[in-house]
């Protein structure tokens, strides 16, 4: 326990705490990576995962989402099999545990709108019109200004008057109703300090505000709509990383060596497996709410999910006893069966869409994330493994802000097409539901432009 803690710690230190993941299959494993820091439990299948990744600072800076970057991290997991072992036994990591190193690149990239032909032909359609709205407030502002330089009309009036005629399409009746009662307050003594004439009032009622000029100002509101919903809707940016992994894993079990012996530990004997895996992967993030993430990867693994337990009892009588049969009793727990060791070679693919948890109609930092993934492997100098296909879905609740506990659910298909349906417990059960319990010590953060 304490090298385990130890170990987290250092990780935990040379590390920005920051990791991954949105979600995982059944094995607590995927092909995408995030910024986060998280504890993973799978309390179905007695999995923990203990993940982290960062980018690399730039210069002393954080680097900008929009910088290419590095990116490093790490994860340690460990799992129990058929409940022989614990997670942590005796100072050392037990059962099934494993430790992956992880460095990639990150690069940021988007679309330019204003190269779009449907955009290009709007702006040059509100360019048309603004050049005549232009052209209409210049003639009317040669008007006002007349008025202002002869002391017709205040300064105040005359930026009044301006704006209404030069931004609003329904100015005429909108406007003389301001003059009217700026007309009406002067004639009641309620404005004392304007002396304006009312033919001046008058001369400004009269212009010909035309048709023209208010349908003009009405359609370049249309247009500068029309063209931010265009950008809006053609506007993309993504995110795109290209990593390796690699690491190690280690079992230790106990074996039924299943043959005739005179003693316990010529029966069964402690066996240890060390193996090890290479991944190179790839994601692209499309926006903030689909993520895409390709890999290959080959492991030096065994079948210890696909032998049997047995749970043996050792009985030893005391013959010095003799009124009665006078024993103690010992169990054993071993694994039985065909151990075997091989290359797998995985193709694996994942897809996830995301979408905030709107609470009160407003947008939370809750997060639903839902995760078809497929994994296609390919066994090397394995004696029962035939190459086979796992699909399978993931549903995942998150937060990107807050320490906070969250869960999800997965179910897969171990074996899709069905080559091991007639073998006795090969890849264990053909249908495998995981239930993981997550711990975000930091949120987990989509990256964001």
């Amino acid at each position: 326990m304490k090298k385990l803690i130890f170990t987290i710690l250092i990780v935990l230190f040379l590390f920005e705490v920051k990791g991954q993941s949105l979600s995982q299959d059944s094995e607590g494993y995927s092909t995408i990576i995030l910024p986060s820091t998280n504890f993973n439990l799978d309390v179905a299948d007695k999995k923990a995962n203990f993940n982290i990744s960062s980018y690399l600072n730039k210069k002393g800076e954080k680097l900008k989402s929009t910088q290419a970057g590095w990116l490093i991290g790490g994860e340690i997991s460990a799992e129990v099999e058929n409940e022989i072992g614990s997670l942590f036994s005796g100072g050392d990591i037990a059962s099934n545990a494993e430790i992956n190193i992880l460095f990639g690149r990150k690069w940021f990239s988007e679309n330019d709108p204003d190269e779009n032909k449907n955009v290009i032909k709007l702006r040059k359609q509100k360019s048309n019109l603004q050049s005549k709205i232009s052209l209409f407030n210049e003639e009317f502002d040669v008007f006002l200004k007349d008025l202002l330089d002869n002391n017709k009309i205040d300064f105040k009036l005359y930026k009044m008057v301006q704006f209404y005629v030069s931004t609003t399409d329904e100015n005429r009746n909108t406007l003389n109703k301001k003059l009217d009662s700026i007309q009406k307050g002067i004639a009641n003594g309620i404005i004392l300090d304007r002396e304006i004439s009312n033919d001046s009032y008058d001369k400004i009622k009269k212009y010909n505000i035309t048709q023209e000029h208010k349908d003009n100002l009405k359609n370049n509101r249309k247009i500068t709509k029309s063209i931010s919903e265009l950008i809006n809707k053609i506007y993309k940016f993504s995110f795109k990383k290209l990593f390796i992994r690699s690491g190690f894993n280690g079992t230790n079990f106990r074996y039924d060596l299943g043959q005739d012996s005179t003693t316990v530990d010529s029966r069964f004997e402690k066996r240890n497996f060390e193996g090890w895996n290479l991944e190179v992967g790839y994601n692209i993030q499309c926006m903030q709410d689909h993520f895409f993430g390709w890999s290959y990867e080959i492991r030096k693994t065994n079948n210890l999910s696909d032998l049997k337990e047995r749970e043996y009892t050792l009985t030893k009588v005391d013959p010095a006893v003799t009124d009665g049969t006078f024993s103690n009793s010992t169990k054993v727990k071993a694994f039985s069966g065909t151990f075997d060791s091989f290359n797998r070679h995985s193709l694996n693919f994942d897809y996830i869409w995301v979408t905030p948890i709107k609470k009160d109609d407003k947008t939370s930092n809750t997060f639903l994330s839902l995760n078809p993934y497929l994994r296609h492997r390919i066994y090397d100098n394995s004696l029962k493994f035939r190459n086979n296909t796992v699909l399978g879905i993931s549903l995942n609740v998150f937060n990107s802000e807050k320490q906070k506990i969250m869960g999800g659910i997965s179910i897969q298909t171990n074996d899709l097409f069905g080559v091991h349906a007639k073998d006795e417990s090969v890849l264990g059960d053909r249908i495998s539901i995981g239930l993981v319990a997550k711990f975000s010590f930091s949120g987990i953060k989509l990256d964001d432009k």
